[in-house]
């Protein structure tokens, strides 16, 4: 069975010195090194990983080092996204976008050989979508390991809630996919047949869905950028809640049924009915004189005004 750091398959990216020496890949956008803090380093770990796999001793083959690519691109966006989390007034649009630049940049500089392995794939200045695509990208890349480990490994207790999660984001594939004129990429696009609630109909995770409380959630699944995402998540209540909530209930509910009891089998209920009913026909009795005193005004004021000369219209009964 693979963990899930295996499944974030860019978590090498988190390890750079971002040297002065990969400045030098930054100089399209140093003017706005003071203006957004943090920007500078960023781009020097987009400049030391873009380096090594243009590196001439990279034998990777060109399709691996496009997979690389893509993702420090998004890499790159969850970056910005921490330093938003320290700081709410962060201009996330802003940061991608002079990212990017110094990305086209740098990419123009090291790619000696016109491979084009790290040209971006799309424009795309939006957090949300670029989150969603991370984690359906996630997702189809790791697909066969994962359908292997819950149909002949039977591990699915350990990818159930995960499988949850994005089975709920998968429902909007062709919408979160749709990044070239409306078009899935071609990369992407077999992945959409590969469907999480096909996974969840594994014996194992039928087993699961009956275990329900007793199922150990793997907190390793909750990515960094899971903050405004909280819908998709189903973790169960443990048992604690439960009991926590049965505990607040039986007393709300004992408290009504005496006063139920109270009201309809004891003298104090019939003198409760009692006051409830004589209200109940003395507000009858002033309504029916409201509903005269009404009526005759009414019918003074219908045959003053049976036509309104000023409006042209006649009011017959």
């Amino acid at each position: 069975m693979f963990t899930f750091s295996e499944i974030i398959k860019y978590a090498f990216f988190n390890t750079f010195a971002a040297s002065e020496h990969y400045g030098k890949y930054c100089e399209s956008i140093k003017y706005v090194f003071t203006t957004y803090p943090g920007i500078e380093k960023i781009c020097r770990g987009l400049a030391e990983h873009m380096s090594l796999i243009y590196r001439d001793d990279n034998n990777d083959d060109n399709n691996t080092k496009i997979k690389d690519c893509r993702y420090l691109f998004y890499w790159m966006h969850e970056q910005v996204v921490k330093i938003k989390k320290h700081n709410k007034n962060t201009l996330y649009y802003w940061y991608i976008h002079y990212l990017i630049e110094a990305w086209k940049y740098m990419n123009k500089i090291l790619d000696k050989s016109n491979s084009n392995v790290c040209n971006l794939e799309y424009y795309d200045t939006n957090n949300e979508n670029i989150k969603k695509r991370k984690m359906l990208y996630d997702y189809c890349e790791n697909y066969n390991y994962l359908q292997n480990d819950i149909f002949t490994g039977k591990y699915c207790d350990s990818y159930y809630y995960y499988l949850k999660k994005i089975d709920n984001l998968y429902n909007n594939f062709k919408e979160v996919w749709s990044v070239n004129n409306g078009n899935i990429p071609e990369y992407i696009k077999d992945c959409e047949k590969n469907k999480p609630s096909d996974l969840l109909q594994a014996p194992s995770c039928r087993n699961v869905e009956r275990l329900g409380e007793n199922v150990k959630i793997n907190e390793s699944y909750i990515y960094d950028w899971d903050e405004g995402f909280e819908y998709l998540f189903h973790f169960p209540p443990s048992s604690d809640d439960s009991y926590g909530v049965v505990y607040t209930m039986i007393p709300i509910l004992g408290i009504f049924f005496f006063f139920l009891l109270l009201y309809k089998f004891t003298p104090v209920g019939s003198i409760l009915r009692s006051l409830l009913l004589r209200k109940k026909i003395t507000q009858g009795a002033i309504d029916n004189n409201e509903i005269e005193i009404l009526s005759s005004q009414s019918d003074i004021h219908t045959s003053k005004y049976l036509y309104n000369s000023n409006m042209n219209i006649g009011y017959t009964s």
